[in-house]
């Protein structure tokens, strides 16, 4: 019975993300979830993970949140699993996992590769992994154009929306050169002088320079996923690494690493492992 009423539940999360995209699609001109009122909790509070201490910060100090950093996105295997709010996550709606925003935030998140981007609401914690600043759903993360790459620099734009509809927060001036029609734009509102011109708000210094240079490497061409998964086992969770797939085959990408020796020293220990590896190594840069 349990299981029955999780599907009906992930199917209903599947309907509603694909009339929210259709919504926001209309209004914006982008994909994303639906902006409606949501109950965000004012009240900061922290939490601790792997010995390290995370302040979720208020309202009034998350709406003028707007950073650079880098974006990752959910390995399958969360598909179906609970979310720090109590929700079931699914892979195919628009949600993300951030460690300081409330929950139920909204995001403007857009890909500095390529200016595509996306509308999410925060409704779990994480990413717990260095340099990165939000953890996408897959179709989220498929919409800006990471799925390949399995990460990319982006810039995060909060948003809020009131009981009365307002739109209001730090990303309200990216959203006004989006709106479709007058009656869409008026839904956007500036709080303040500082959200009024923005120009003024400084971007998170604390997370861009963690974001300032890193490499990846990408083990190409496992025949199965339990093969690739044999080997980060065998790697014992040193090393930051997921698995995605390509075409019938299944690739790891290990990162952040910061410097090029601890590439080579990651590439020593994999050919220990595996037959034949081949490696991807990806550098960026601010």
């Amino acid at each position: 019975m349990v299981v029955i009423i999780r599907s009906f539940y992930i199917l209903f999360l599947l309907i509603f993300s694909i009339s929210a995209q259709a919504t926001t699609k209309q209004d914006y001109g982008i994909h994303g979830a639906t902006l409606k009122y949501h109950k965000v909790s004012n009240k900061p509070y922290s939490y601790n993970v792997k010995g390290k201490t995370y302040a979720v910060k208020s309202i009034d100090k998350s709406k003028h949140y707007k950073a650079i950093g880098i974006a990752s996105y959910y390995h399958q295997k969360f598909h179906g699993r609970r979310t720090a709010n109590g929700e079931y996550f699914n892979n195919n709606s628009y949600t993300a996992a951030h460690n300081t925003l409330p929950i139920n935030t909204y995001v403007l998140v857009t890909n500095l590769r390529n200016n595509r981007k996306v509308i999410v609401r925060i409704n779990d914690r994480g990413p717990f992994s260095k340099g990165r600043i939000i953890d996408l759903s897959r179709l989220a993360a498929q919409k800006i154009g990471i799925l390949n790459s399995g990460v990319a620099k982006v810039k995060l734009e909060a948003l809020y929306v009131h009981k009365n509809g307002k739109v209001t927060g730090i990303g309200v001036k990216s959203l006004s050169k989006l709106a479709k029609t007058k009656d869409i734009k008026e839904k956007l509102s500036y709080e303040d002088k500082d959200l009024a011109t923005n120009d003024k708000t400084k971007i998170d210094s604390q997370i861009e320079k963690k974001a300032t240079s890193f490499f990846q490497l990408r083990v190409v061409g496992f025949s199965s996923q339990k093969s690739a998964e044999k080997t980060l086992y065998q790697l014992s969770n040193k090393y930051n690494g997921h698995i995605v797939k390509s075409g019938n085959k299944y690739d790891i990408y290990f990162g952040n690493l910061d410097t090029k020796g601890k590439i080579g020293q990651l590439k020593e220990k994999i050919k220990k492992l595996t037959r034949s590896p081949q490696f991807i190594v990806y550098e960026y840069n601010n």
